[in-house]
């Protein structure tokens, strides 16, 4: 295992394309220049332990007689970008205010207008300017396996028809990091900061072999990787966590205006090991301890989950850079991909709970208590509140360059509680420090946030064995293989150990790029996003399937 230094990560894409180091293209012989090739790829999400069939279609367009072969891969990368300030250099500044970036800016700032397109070049060459920058990019490759494909046939123009054929994939029993969707995430950051981006791609490619030796190769789509985790089981987990108060001015004064001199701690009980299941409801119990001054409050709780990742970042090379030792965990809006995602649309939502909020009943002080400014401690009853994980929730995992991690998200509100409804048009003549009105009440600037670190795991694997999946970064880490399509029910049949001794051993490799051929956009460039396969394996099963639905009330309507 590589040392860990934390490190702050911004999530930016620009445009631009990155190459792998193994795509070798020559546009410029005639073979390569006539003959233009599309492939598509549909197939399931990979999990450990199972045998899955997808079909993949090769399209040749052109005069393509030197053909010899075509080929299917599927490979997995990670990489690492970073860009850091070099010492005395002015940060530059950006031609456009919008505080996001990535493909979902013009839709996030629809109003910033279009930026001069000289402007915009000037800028994104000084944000790769080596005299400016410190730029490094380093990328590791995990597994990359491929197969032979059938023997195209030529038509009679000596053009060749399209190429359709299915195949089997053995996933052995190692779990693979999560596939996240770049694609719908955004963050706040990156334009002109320091950067430290982090992605990973399961690709599936083709490659066009010619008779001169030129091999041509094209991105077929990507893919998803569901980890399987094992049961959970055990006692609930009680955790105590104190409040971090905020000092924003959109809950009153900066300072902080509480006259209750309040201290809370929440207690929490949570789930055996703090963990979660996607697609399940699960209870969280609260109890929220105050010590204070006496006084009559409202206090009302507001539960949320979020996805908080604390990036860490294992690689040696980010030490050179003064870049070790700083932690922090970013906010990034990150989905999972898996293959029955939501639509597009419907994957803005980026909560990944449903949001639950009660109130918090503390015993009633007595009058002498309030009078005379006690100070009291006090518990509050108890709260059971049913939480649903969403399924699009990132799963905990531990990856080259990253952990995933999650945090449950509890707030806390106070409001005076007084004893005649106040009039909203009065705080008008009241200063904002001393609060503003909510529904005829003066809500007091105390706004106060717990966080709780949980974890959340895929919801159970039907192809889970009884042995535990090996993580993919251990030595014993096997990738996955393809196989005959006819093959997969025989496999499916064997003990997973079988399976296993099928997978070759993982030979992960190192790729790093130098002297100005590095990119920032990674692996899902602005313009032209990759296909996920999952969505259009989707479309196959849902087609499939109103057939069989059609065939079954009406089967002369099929055999006609």
């Amino acid at each position: 295992m590589h040392k860990l230094n934390l490190l702050p990560l911004f999530f930016f894409l620009a445009a631009g394309t990155a190459k792998t180091s193994s795509q070798l293209i020559d546009s410029s012989t005639p073979e390569v220049a006539d003959c233009r090739a599309r492939p598509w790829v549909r197939a399931p999400d990979l999990t450990p332990g199972h045998v899955l069939q997808g079909d993949v279609k090769v399209r040749l367009d052109g005069l393509c007689p030197d053909v010899e072969k075509l080929v299917l891969g599927l490979r997995f990368k990670e990489r690492a970008f970073l860009r850091v300030l070099q010492p005395g250099m002015q940060r530059p500044r950006p031609v456009s205010e919008c505080p996001f970036s990535g493909p979902l800016r013009g839709v996030l700032c629809p109003d910033i207008g279009v930026v001069n397109d000289t402007e915009l070049e000037i800028w994104e060459d000084r944000l790769l300017n080596d005299t400016v920058w410190t730029i490094y990019e380093e990328e590791r490759i995990a597994f990359e396996v491929k197969h032979v494909l059938k023997q195209p046939q030529y038509s009679d123009a000596g053009q060749i028809s399209e190429l359709i054929q299915e195949f089997g994939l053995l996933i052995p029993n190692t779990n693979y990091p999560p596939g996240l969707d770049y694609i719908n995430s955004f963050s706040v950051g990156g334009d002109g900061n320091d950067v430290v981006d982090v992605q990973s791609i399961y690709e599936y490619f083709t490659e066009v072999h010619f008779g001169n030796g030129t091999v041509q190769e094209i991105q077929a789509g990507f893919t998803s990787f569901i980890p399987a985790y094992p049961s959970v089981d055990g006692a609930s987990e009680v955790v105590n966590t104190t409040a971090k108060k905020s000092k924003s001015p959109l809950y009153g004064d900066q300072n902080g205006n509480d006259p209750m001199r309040s201290n809370f701690t929440v207690e929490v009980t949570l789930p055996p090991k703090r963990t979660f299941v996607q697609g399940f409801d699960q209870d969280v119990n609260i109890v929220v301890h105050r010590t204070g001054l006496a006084n009559r409050a409202e206090v009302e709780l507001f539960i949320d989950i979020q996805d908080l990742r604390v990036q860490t970042l294992e690689s040696e090379l980010f030490e050179m850079y003064g870049k070790a030792g700083n932690e922090s965990g970013v906010n990034l809006r990150y989905h999972l991909r898996a293959e029955f995602d939501r639509d597009l649309f419907g994957a803005w939502n980026t909560d990944h709970i449903l949001s639950q909020r009660s109130k918090v009943k503390f015993p009633t002080p007595s009058e002498d208590e309030i009078a005379n400014s006690v100070v009291i401690s006090t518990s509050s009853e108890p709260i059971s509140l049913p939480l649903h994980v969403d399924d699009q929730a990132i799963p905990d995992f531990a990856t080259y360059y990253q952990r995933l991690k999650s945090q449950l998200l509890l707030v806390l509100n106070l409001r005076e509680e007084v004893l005649e409804e106040i009039d909203p048009d009065e705080d008008d003549w009241v200063p904002r420090s001393k609060g503003y009105v909510m529904d005829g009440k003066p809500f007091l600037s105390r706004h106060d946030r717990f966080d709780v670190d949980i974890s959340v795991v895929s919801q159970p694997s039907p192809y889970l064995s009884d042995i535990t999946p090996v993580h993919y970064l251990s030595e014993d880490a096997r990738t996955p293989v393809f196989v005959d399509e006819s093959a997969i029910n025989g496999l499916l049949a064997e003990s997973t150990v079988q399976r296993d001794s099928m997978a070759p051993l993982a030979q992960p490799r190192m790729c790093e790029r130098k002297g100005g051929t590095e990119v920032s956009s990674g692996y899902y460039p602005e313009g032209s996003f990759p296909i996920y396969v999952g969505w259009t394996w989707s479309k196959k099963l849902n087609k499939d399937q109103k057939k069989n639905r059609e065939a079954h009330r009406n089967p002369l309507l099929v055999q006609s």
